[in-house]
């Protein structure tokens, strides 16, 4: 009978350990929506002459994130910043200027408590007084079609480079109110790849500096770097007298431009030159059967790349001339 109850004991013990190591309940799926801005007391343009602003979020918020993501223009130096829960608290602790747009930043390195970042980057706008308004507006390009439906991040920074707001533009228009008369910077560009920074290159870019008392206008045009140099492609010779140039692509000028016999290096007559896009025509005296070099120097594309020298070797073709003149250029054009 012992060795019975021995063997029960000995089996409840077992299934003890048993019914412990069987793991916990995973919860659900993992949280990975990200939180966003959703309120702001004050509301936004209201008057923050009390010192108490408090923005609240889609989610409760992560307070060891706040480290370098939250920015104040004018700058703020004595406040103290808090989350509690979905909530922000910022306690302005010294006089603000009078008549003034207050704005507070928040970047996306601010992530709740399961570590989604902010949705986006952003700015809220307040006062203190009734300050003058200015706005900046204008039309947005793209160098790409396929860039029209994309994001762009836009900074707009003061005259001594101290960032003022921060915004997610699409479209083909912007406007930004509430701005201060000043000059600013503004930059813009595409985080394709969602890194977080502008890659030279594979991402268009903008840049510029303005001015503005009450209404402003600039125009964003959203292009890519280009660090391609123009080359020469071909030389296809037309007519006895005339070639053709193709380029690599379109250049604005050039400074100089020679055609060489290879043995003797003398020197083909060139009567007349016409540049059209990446197409150079060009009216010579007649060539013979030798080979020449064709030279040009200074090629300077549409976005200001400079290509020093370009050359190209060819052959002239011997051909009865069956083509009609035309009218190339005229000196002084028409008009």
């Amino acid at each position: 009978m012992r060795r019975i109850q021995i063997s029960l004991l000995l089996f409840v013990i077992m299934l003890l350990f048993a019914c412990g190591s069987k793991k916990s309940p995973t919860g659900g799926p993992e949280d990975t929506e990200k939180p966003s801005i959703l309120s702001s007391m004050p509301a936004e343009y209201g008057d923050i002459s009390s010192g108490i602003i408090e923005i609240d979020f889609s989610k409760a918020m992560d307070k060891s994130s706040l480290s370098n993501s939250v920015f104040f223009y004018p700058p703020i130096a004595n406040r103290r910043i808090s989350i509690s829960r979905a909530t922000m608290r910022i306690e302005i602790r010294e006089k603000l200027q009078p008549d003034t747009y207050y704005y507070i930043s928040l970047s996306n390195r601010i992530k709740d408590l399961r570590g989604n970042e902010l949705d986006k980057a952003q700015t809220l706008i307040f006062k203190s007084g009734e300050p003058k308004a200015a706005s900046l507006s204008g039309l947005i390009h793209y160098e790409k079609e396929e860039d029209k439906n994309s994001k762009i991040k836009v900074s707009v920074f003061s005259a001594d480079s101290l960032l003022i707001l921060m915004d997610d533009l699409s479209g083909s228009s912007y406007n930004f109110l509430a701005l201060s008369p000043a000059s600013y910077r503004l930059r813009a560009y595409m985080d394709k790849n969602l890194n977080g920074r502008y890659d030279t290159s594979i991402e268009p870019f903008f840049e510029d500096v303005v001015s503005i008392t009450e209404r402003g206008s600039m125009d964003i045009s959203m292009v890519y770097e280009d660090t391609t140099l123009a080359q020469i492609k071909r030389v296809k010779q037309i007519s006895t007298h005339e070639l053709e140039i193709e380029l690599s692509e379109e250049i604005s000028k050039y400074d100089y431009m020679e055609i060489l016999r290879q043995d003797s290096m003398e020197a083909l007559t060139v009567i007349r030159q016409y540049l059209e896009g990446n197409i150079l025509r060009v009216l010579t005296a007649k060539p013979d059967s030798s080979n020449y070099k064709l030279r040009l120097r200074n090629l300077k594309d549409i976005k200001g790349n400079i290509s020093p020298e370009s050359s190209i070797s060819f052959r002239p073709t011997e051909f009865i001339d069956t083509i009609h003149p035309r009218v190339v250029e005229v000196s002084p054009r028409n008009g």
